[in-house]
């Protein structure tokens, strides 16, 4: 992601590599923000956001947001902050719920990259409070020298649950996690994949068995999600400087899960602060662009991280929900405050397109999250 401050000059530069981006008509608001991250305002500090769907009461559904200088925050639907813990410097978030333990009880576990250590975090999330525990086991420390993206992934075939990480040199790790009792889980790095520059942002799809992975100056990768699978991954016509609507870095990835194979992955755009949808199936055909423009709630601008989900929530998320990370956020009077989280109805992005998208609005159990 670009600096903030020092190192604008090479980033006029990297800009200057790709032509000018045509406006992009799509337009649409926030409908809600989370309270700024704890933070100093102009520190880049929220990062990655992740979408917990209470699977018994959609109101008491949750927000996990990254704090890359203090730890992990979860909100509410109405962005305000439930818990905090201080988990270090935690880059990328991703959770899976109805995890089976040994007692036969179903838990959401929180998993998470930390940079200082560079090791994988777990923690046990209490859906009633927003609490998070930690539980991570000792043989979770990795040997990347610079972990930076993350993401979970549920294998259909086996039932297994997965975590990948990456690093900054282009290596992506995959590792199996499993319980150790009810307040530890230990894990096993069991394949290593290679993208040829830095890597962020990256999303699974636990029913077609796919990871998507995000190179940040190249485009979007789609490598096979089971152990087993290739090596070698497929690019992503469209998303890269094949589309002019695409301004690197490529940051994060999503996906809006419909019925079978049908469903959109979203991709931030962060150079021109835009987002790109693209199907989800098949060829991944690139299908138009949006922004978050300045209303009651502000823009976004230099968005990292991305989540979105397709479970029916209470208005005005009733067909979903997207949840953008903001790199410069404001307050009513203009005012820079500390980074924080925008949400979307998704209801107001698919009526933008053209055909209109999909709106699932789903009930979602946890046997049909991820």
């Amino acid at each position: 992601m670009p600096l903030r401050f020092p190192g604008w000059s090479l980033l006029l530069l990297l800009w200057a590599c790709q032509p000018p981006s045509p406006p992009i008509e799509k337009q649409v608001e926030a409908t809600a923000e989370t309270q700024p991250v704890r933070a100093t305002t102009g520190l880049d500090a929220a990062d990655d956001p992740a979408i917990f769907v209470h699977p018994q009461d959609p109101a008491g559904s949750l927000i996990i947001g990254t704090n890359k200088k203090a730890g992990l925050s979860v909100y509410n639907l109405e962005g305000k902050e439930l818990f905090f813990t201080p988990a270090g410097d935690v880059n990328n978030v991703d959770l899976r719920s109805g995890i089976l333990l040994p007692d036969s009880s179903r838990v959401t576990w929180v998993a998470s990259s930390e940079r200082r250590t560079n090791r994988i975090l777990v923690h046990r999330l209490d859906p009633a409070t927003g609490e998070l525990t930690e539980i991570s086991g000792k043989r979770l420390q990795t040997d990347l020298l610079e972990i930076y993206g993350l993401c979970m992934y549920r294998s259909p075939v086996t039932d297994s649950l997965y975590v990948f990480v990456n690093g900054k040199s282009g290596r992506i790790q995959q590792w199996t996690l499993h319980p150790d009792g009810a307040n530890e889980v230990s894990g096993t790095m069991v394949r290593e994949i290679q993208v040829a520059s830095q890597p962020e942002g990256m999303v699974a799809d636990d029913d077609l068995a796919f990871l998507y992975v995000g190179e940040e100056d190249s485009g979007v990768w789609r490598f096979a999600a089971e152990p087993d699978g290739s090596k070698q991954g497929q690019y992503l016509p469209m998303t890269g400087r094949d589309n002019p609507y695409i301004r690197f870095d490529v940051e994060g990835l999503a996906l809006y899960l419909g019925p079978g194979n049908s469903g959109y992955l979203l991709v931030s755009s962060q150079g021109n602060n835009s987002y790109a949808v693209y199907e989800r199936a098949d060829s991944n055909r690139y299908l138009g662009s949006f922004t978050l423009r300045d209303a009651h709630i502000d823009s976004t601008e230099d968005t990292d991280g991305i989540d979105v989900t397709a479970c029916a929530l209470p208005p005005p998320f009733e067909k979903g929900l997207f949840v953008a990370q903001d790199g410069y956020n404001k307050d009513p009077e203009g005012r820079a405050q500390p980074q924080n989280f925008k949400l979307v109805p998704w209801s107001a992005i698919a009526a933008q397109f053209d055909p209109p998208l999909l709106e699932t609005g789903q009930k979602c159990g946890a046997e049909n999250l991820q």
